[in-house]
C-alpha cells in the first residue's frame, strides 16, 4: 500500500474523529449550564444555572427600598429579574409579585414603556400580573393595569386575574 493509498484512508477517518471530539465537546459545554449542588442528604443533585441578572433578589430589594424614587431605568432593571427560570424560586415569586404590583400602582407608564422593550419576557411578566399575592384597592389596580400599553386580551386576562387573586 502506498503512502497516497494510506492517506486516502486515513482523511475520513479523521474527519469523522474531529467531528466527533467536536460534538463531545459541544454537549460538555452545554451541560455545564447545570451545576451539581449538594442536597441535604449529601448527594449531588443537578440546580439549573440562571442568567446574571435574572432572578435578582439584590434587585428586587433595591428597587422595594428605593419605590418612591424609581426611575425608568430602575423599573427596566427590576423587570429584568423576571424569568422562566424563576419559577421554582418561591422566595423570588413571590417577593417580585409583591413588589410588581407596587411598581404598577405608582409607576404604570414606566412599567408600560419597560414592558415594550425587547430583552424582557413580557408573557412572565403578564402572568404574574394576572396572579397577585397581595391585598390593594382593586380600583387602583384595575386603573393601573387600564394604563398599560397591552392587547386587550393580556389586559383582559391580567384583569380576570386581579378580579380573582384580590
Amino acid at each position: 500500500m502506498t503512502s497516497l493509498q494510506v492517506l486516502k484512508t486515513l482523511i475520513p477517518i479523521l474527519f469523522c474523529l474531529t467531528v466527533l471530539c467536536l460534538a463531545l465537546v459541544g454537549c460538555r459545554r452545554s451541560a455545564r449550564s447545570d451545576q451539581p449542588q449538594e442536597n441535604a442528604g449529601g448527594t449531588a443533585t443537578l440546580q439549573k444555572m440562571v442568567p446574571k441578572g435574572r432572578c435578582d433578589m439584590a434587585i428586587v430589594s433595591r428597587t422595594a427600598s428605593r419605590i418612591d424614587l424609581l426611575r425608568d431605568e430602575d423599573v427596566y432593571e427590576f423587570l429584568f429579574t423576571f424569568s422562566d427560570d424563576c419559577k421554582d424560586n418561591v422566595e423570588y415569586s413571590e417577593f417580585s409579585n409583591e413588589v410588581l404590583f407596587k411598581v404598577l400602582l405608582q409607576y404604570p407608564e414606566l412599567l408600560s414603556e419597560s414592558l415594550n422593550k425587547d430583552s424582557l419576557y413580557k408573557d412572565v411578566i403578564l402572568q404574574e400580573l394576572a396572579s397577585p399575592v397581595i391585598e390593594a384597592p382593586i380600583d387602583r389596580v384595575i386603573n393601573a393595569v387600564n394604563k398599560l400599553g397591552i392587547s386587550d386580551s393580556a389586559r383582559n386576562k391580567i384583569l380576570r386575574g386581579v378580579k380573582v387573586g384580590i
